[in-house]
């Protein structure tokens, strides 16, 4: 793995240097003294990684993001920084940085960068194509489990229930990933979440979201009422309850799927539902401490009328290596 140090201090690039060949010695370390040398030696070497002070002679650590991501947008890189203004900060994330370091650097530091970008390298070498196989043995799995699901909650609501998985992605919900451009959907506005937090041998969080609009769909034909009953977004304790028992049916199909298939056991918090707006959500999804997820595109099906939602299962990065491990025997077995 390449990675690009850009620093004007010799101080700063020998400590991060020795700090990552600590924790993997066969890293290869090219260093550049100001953002001019940086953009020429990215543009020649096309590292894996790039970590950027944010003040250096020249060429700025802010220019130089801007640059490299000009000439691709697929670079990741980390900037270094001692103190950032609030609308720096804005802007670089914007950029699509991977995030922001302060200085000084520490062990500590120097070994979550490490682990970033290795979980990132991990993401895209066993999910890169969207033909991958392991795609439809998710969908797969997770369609047994919605079904199982609508089977409950048809007996539940004494309603004919469908539900469907269309799509599943896994990303890594990093700054430099737009959310929106997995979901099949539009889902601007108001949202409406359930989520529930598992742990034990799997960790991680799910969430269940639908359109807060399309969620009083649901609410209203799921208490038996007129499709046009209440149009209120102005949800009452009722309403929550129902989403609640909604969200906890799927969700907790949903998980026990996955730990069948790993074999493994899950603990599970009760839901949690809460209004969002799309921006206020997403934040809350990249700032997870668990920055494999999985997107599921989920198809609602009731009294005939169909409402598209979503479900996000955040993992941490053991528990989505446990799922990569199943998934590539299980493609390993069907071509022997």
């Amino acid at each position: 793995m390449k990675i690009l140090i850009v620093d004007d201090s010799k101080f700063s690039q020998k400590l991060l240097s020795n700090l990552l060949k600590e924790l993997d010695e066969d890293l290869e370390i090219i260093l550049a003294n100001d953002g001019r040398e940086g953009l020429e030696k990215f543009k020649n070497i096309r590292p894996d990684c790039s970590i950027i002070d944010l003040l250096m002679p020249t060429i700025d650590g802010r220019e130089l993001v801007k640059l490299i991501k000009k000439y691709d947008n697929n670079a990741k890189i980390f900037v270094l920084t001692a103190d950032v203004q609030k609308n720096v900060k804005r802007e670089m994330e914007q950029c699509g940085i991977i995030s922001f370091i302060n200085k000084p650097l520490d062990r500590e530091k120097v070994k979550s960068i490490y682990l970033t970008i290795k979980e990132e390298s991990y993401v895209e070498d066993n999910f890169e194509h969207d033909d991958n196989l392991a795609y439809d043995i998710l969908k797969e799995f997770f369609n047994i489990a919605v079904g199982k699901a609508a089977d409950l909650l048809s007996q539940m609501l004494n309603k004919r229930i469908l539900l469907s998985i269309p799509s599943v992605k896994i990303i890594k919900t990093s700054s430099q990933v737009n959310i929106k451009d997995y979901f099949q959907n539009s889902f601007d506005g108001t949202l409406m979440v359930s989520s529930i937090s598992f742990q034990k041998d799997i960790k991680g969080l799910a969430n269940l979201i639908f359109p807060a609009k399309k969620m009083r769909t649901i609410i209203n034909l799921s208490l038996g009422e007129n499709l046009h009953y209440n149009s209120s977004l102005d949800f009452t304790e009722l309403d929550f309850d129902v989403t609640k028992e909604i969200g906890n049916v799927i969700l907790n199909s949903i998980m026990g799927e996955m730990g069948n298939l790993l074999g493994k056991d899950l603990e599970y918090t009760l839901p949690d539902v809460q209004v969002f707006n799309l921006e206020e959500f997403l934040k809350r999804i990249r700032e997870s401490k668990y920055v494999n997820s999985l997107i599921l595109n989920i198809s609602f099906t009731i009294k005939d009328i169909n409402v598209a939602g979503a479900i996000i299962v955040n993992l941490s990065i053991d528990s989505f290596k446990d799922i990569m491990k199943i998934l590539k025997g299980m493609e390993e077995d069907l071509y022997e």
